[in-house]
């Protein structure tokens, strides 16, 4: 996969004693998408066009999300814990012998 992704994925799941599955992963699926001409997997921006489709009617909600990471709330971070997130830093700084610019 791209970038590793399962790798980084099995590696962090099994860091905190979890499973993930990739159930699109599936060889039978893998071999059935490849088969599939360009036009039914994308058009224009919008990738895996088939499978919105297909769930349009099911979860209406979510078929047409754009695609979205697992980032940290960093803005959360700063506004709720801000105090708390600049002492962290600065302790981390001095163990390695370090410090914040004036």
């Amino acid at each position: 996969m791209r970038d590793g992704v399962l790798v980084k994925v099995d590696r962090t799941t099994m860091r905190y004693g979890l499973e993930a599955r990739s159930p699109f992963l599936d060889h039978r699926l893998v071999q059935f998408a490849q088969s599939l001409p360009s036009h039914f997997k994308k058009s224009g921006q919008t990738f895996k066009l088939i499978l919105r489709l297909v769930l349009a009617d099911k979860i209406p909600s979510v078929s047409n999300l754009p695609k979205t990471g697992f980032g940290v709330p960093i803005p959360g971070v700063k506004t709720e814990r801000k105090n708390e997130f600049r002492l962290w830093q600065e302790s981390a700084l001095v163990d390695w012998n370090l410090r914040f610019p004036p």
